[in-house]
């Protein structure tokens, strides 16, 4: 993947954002693997949604070294042992309103549609930390994509026959597995950078077993279409955009243009809409980014003109996101 992305446009390969994790990002795999990625303490890891549902004293390691160093230094222990204490403290509340959190979300998809669980459970793949609700475990990000599943059918494929998916920067793959147990007719397609799209391929490798179409494979094909491959699961790297055949029912993207920049997120909808994609579902942030400005909710609606503006609907947890459906 890497060395293919090397060859690569500039506006496929990862932007700012991304380019700051990238290394950091091998560097973790190399060492430790993707099995337990999950409860890596890795910033770059950490995301693109991989996270433990609790805070980790291990997030910011150079600061914990140096206040151990200051905490064995006789004349500054006792004030060490004051600042650790508060900081526990604070780690405690942290971590009861974390588990909070995810009662919460657990109780309010079973009070919207108790039968939820019935036919999907969390598999706990990839390490993750979990906490028990009516005697299953359960992660936090398990919990949030259910949430956002729930979301985007409830005002997405309400009047539509959706069979086949196609996201960019899915993560871990984290959505893709609740659309897919959910709908077992459904094909997905996850497009996403280097390292990154490793482990999506990796992880709904270990749900749906022989049902995943690597990069490995992908990359040898010239035309990728969509509707005469017999894998549920595709698994493309982003220049590979411009070898897809479709048409798609849904585009997806939480969070992810919004760390682009406008040529790269415009030169992606140009080939969405010329893969023949019927809906698009975006999740970004509403205003511009003092970081990358003129990304915002009117530049999504005009560059994937002519597609019109069907829904719009806020995102409850991120107040600063807005959802649009155009179709």
């Amino acid at each position: 993947m890497i060395a293919d992305m090397s060859k690569a446009s500039n506006l496929y390969i990862p932007t700012k954002y991304w380019s700051n994790h990238v290394n950091e990002i091998i560097s973790e795999i190399n060492s430790k693997g993707i099995d337990d990625f999950r409860s890596s303490s890795s910033k770059g890891i950490q995301a693109f949604g991989a996270y433990s549902y609790r805070p980790l004293y291990s997030y910011r390691p150079r600061f914990w070294r140096y206040f151990r160093l200051l905490h064995s230094t006789p004349c500054f222990n006792r004030l060490a042992s004051i600042v650790q204490s508060e900081v526990e403290k604070g780690y405690r509340i942290a971590e009861s309103q974390a588990n909070y959190k995810m009662r919460l979300g657990y109780e309010l998809i079973k009070s919207n549609v108790p039968e939820f669980f019935d036919d999907i459970e969390d598999r706990l793949v990839g390490g993750a930390e979990s906490i028990l609700i009516n005697d299953k475990l359960y992660t936090e990000t398990f919990l949030l994509k259910c949430i956002d599943y729930l979301d985007i059918v409830r005002h997405t494929t309400k009047n539509y026959n959706i069979q086949s998916i196609l996201e960019i920067g899915a993560g871990f793959g984290g959505l893709a597995e609740i659309f897919l147990r959910k709908n077992k007719l459904l094909k997905y397609i996850i497009v996403d950078i280097p390292p990154v799209l490793a482990f999506s391929q990796w992880y709904l490798n270990q749900h749906f077993t022989g049902e995943v179409l690597s990069y490995d494979e992908s990359r040898k094909m010239e035309k990728i279409d969509i509707n005469s491959i017999d894998k549920r699961v595709i698994i493309l790297a982003p220049w590979q955009i411009e070898d897809v055949v479709g048409p798609i029912d849904l585009f997806v993207n939480q969070a992810s243009f919004q760390e682009m920049t406008k040529d790269v997120v415009e030169n992606y909808a140009t080939k969405i809409k010329s893969i023949g994609v019927k809906n698009i579902f975006i999740d970004n942030g509403k205003n511009d980014n003092h970081e990358r400005p003129g990304l915002n909710r009117e530049f999504y609606l005009q560059i994937f003109k002519p597609l019109n503006l069907e829904n719009e609907w806020p995102n409850i947890l991120h107040p600063g996101y807005t959802r649009l459906l155009l179709s």
